[in-house]
């Protein structure tokens, strides 16, 4: 029995060995990340605009596991950890909008612009927009708004900017 807690004892430290809680991070894209900070998401780098490096881990579905209803909102930074395993390392960040957590593998994440400020130093060519483009968009934004993703702010900020991206 003694053996079992030796054993037991010694699988929790050299768990908690390879993580390490820190308060304070500075990131590739200079900005020094400290705790109770906000953090600015983008959209996700996926194809289909999800997260990959942003993940929320008490998703019921995987399709709102990193999904792209968290695009373009504000978290505040309630825990930064450093890890490091034998198959990855790296810096997580534990985050919160009122009831919603997310994780953020804050290097990924900002290497792929799922966080701004990103570390892409190409700036994206100008996008023309042609009339059906425009009616795409505006139409995935009420979508968006009719699926509670957005709020009526959010919806009506977006869709001025995609009616004055047309002049």
């Amino acid at each position: 029995m003694r053996n079992l807690a030796f054993v037991f004892l010694l699988f929790i430290v050299s768990g908690n060995a390879q993580k390490k809680q820190i308060g304070i991070y500075k990131a590739d894209n200079g900005v020094t990340y400290r705790l109770k900070d906000e953090i600015q998401l983008n959209v996700g780098s996926d194809t289909n605009g999800a997260f990959n490096y942003v993940t929320t881990p008490m998703a019921q579905d995987d399709s709102k596991s990193g999904g792209r209803h968290l695009a373009n909102r504000v978290f505040k930074i309630i825990g930064i950890e450093k890890y490091n395993g034998k198959r990855r390392t790296g810096v997580k960040f534990v985050a919160r909008k009122g009831l919603l957590l997310v994780h953020i593998d804050i290097i990924n994440a900002i290497r792929t612009c799922e966080v701004t400020p990103c570390t892409q130093t190409t700036s994206p060519s100008p996008v023309v927009i042609n009339e059906s483009d425009k009616y795409d968009k505006l139409k995935k934004l009420k979508d968006l708004y009719d699926d509670g993703v957005l709020n009526k702010d959010e919806y009506e900020a977006e869709k001025q900017k995609v009616l004055a991206s047309e002049k």
